[in-house]
């Protein structure tokens, strides 16, 4: 955490601070670590390779396990409002968004985009933080119409051995603020967000904890009215 606080800018708090309460935990398994995580938590699951694994509360997993498995949720890229391409992937359920973004800038994100792609479909696995309660969420790659726009930030890149600080924190703040993801202007405006920056590092879990971190003691610190408590 010392790690994070130390790469943050002064004004990037300011940025989230309204909406920082969105940021969840989410990171991305590598087949090998999938495969010990799967044996202990979804042993019924038989599925290998990378997977998308994210915390949630109990209501988040019920309403995101009722979603299907691709009716309701949606997948993009995003080139041009951050310094690294992502992949973006949206559920609206209830009046939520869920929403996750994979920086495809290291090799670990562009492997599970290319391996998605072969085998027509996303896999994220939803846990609860408070109740013994998972769920797998299949997103059919072919249900979506942009397959070449979804490999076209691979072309020519080998990616790094790890996304640089300033590229995750730029695409949290990015996840975290956006009223709207650039493909889901058909769906209605979410009620709320569960935003989850995903990668295979540990960084982008430690960031998204700071941020609801820091909103759940700017909380502590309202009254019953949201003003800021005076000592």
């Amino acid at each position: 955490m010392k790690e994070v606080k130390s790469a943050l800018a002064e004004d990037v708090l300011d940025q989230v601070a309204e909406v920082a309460y969105r940021a969840r935990c989410s990171e991305l398994l590598t087949p090998s670590q999938w495969a010990e995580h799967a044996a202990q938590v979804h042993k019924s699951c038989r599925e290998r390779g990378y997977v998308i694994r994210s915390e949630l509360s109990y209501d988040d997993v019920l309403r995101l396990t009722r979603v299907g498995r691709s009716n309701n949720m949606r997948i993009g890229t995003l080139t041009q409002a951050t310094s690294s391409p992502m992949v973006l992937i949206a559920a609206q359920a209830e009046g939520i968004e869920y929403r996750w973004a994979i920086p495809l800038s290291t090799p670990d994100g562009a492997a599970w985009l290319r391996e998605g792609l072969e085998r027509r479909r996303f896999l994220i696995a939803v846990e609860s933080t408070s109740m013994p309660v998972v769920g797998m969420l299949y997103l059919c790659a072919e249900a979506s119409d942009n397959l070449q726009r979804l490999a076209a930030p691979l072309d020519g890149s080998t990616g790094s051995d790890a996304a640089s600080s300033e590229e995750l924190i730029e695409a949290a703040v990015w996840l975290t603020t956006a009223e709207r993801l650039p493909f889901d202007k058909r769906l209605p405006k979410p009620k709320d967000v569960r935003a989850m920056l995903t990668t295979a590092g540990p960084f982008a879990v430690e960031l998204m904890n700071f941020f609801a971190g820091c909103a759940l003691r700017s909380d502590a610190l309202r009254d019953e009215d949201g003003r800021p408590i005076q000592n």
